[in-house]
């Protein structure tokens, strides 16, 4: 039976909203093995279109979404953009993209990321230790019509940022 509500829903943690997104497996959230495990245990009813999954390909996390239906054979990779740094930077963002995730993928420990529009703002991400390692998820919803730069801050050699964008 759905529950209705009469507002929007404030997530107040680190998480997605769909619990699908990733697997809950040995008392942590992390992303599926492959694309393969995450259409064997999603079940299509489950589905809907659009439904985004974080999957792990060569060790790597990678966004599938079922884009054009929930069909077992419509899940696919998402467009994204990838960089490495070795400490604090900017990343200027494409106009005419809708840009949905930030994906931080920490080498160490990073012990106070923020990520801002200004440079040492911290607007999108106040402020969070991320164990060296662990995947950390951001749902960053914007569509950019306008020049725009994202700052991070306070990262350690090595981490890797994926930032992902549709249509």
């Amino acid at each position: 039976m759905a529950i209705t509500l009469n507002d929007n829903v404030q997530i107040n943690a680190p998480k997605v909203l769909d619990n699908k997104y990733m697997k809950f497996s040995g008392g942590t959230t992390q992303p599926w093995a492959s694309s393969a495990e995450a259409v064997t245990n999603i079940l299509s009813a489950y589905r809907y279109q659009y439904l985004t999954v974080l999957c792990l390909m060569n060790g790597d996390p990678v966004e599938y979404w079922w884009r054009t239906g929930t069909a077992d054979g419509n899940l696919e990779t998402k467009s994204k953009e990838s960089y490495t740094f070795n400490s604090s930077s900017s990343i200027t963002l494409t106009t005419g993209y809708l840009y949905d995730r930030i994906i931080v993928l920490p080498a160490n420990n990073l012990t106070n990321l923020i990520i801002g529009t200004t440079n040492g703002g911290n607007d999108i991400e106040p402020g969070t230790p991320v164990t060296g390692g662990d995947v950390y998820t951001l749902s960053y919803p914007q569509y950019i019509n306008a020049s725009t730069t994202l700052y991070f801050g306070n990262l350690a050699t090595g981490t890797k940022i994926l930032l992902y964008k549709t249509f």
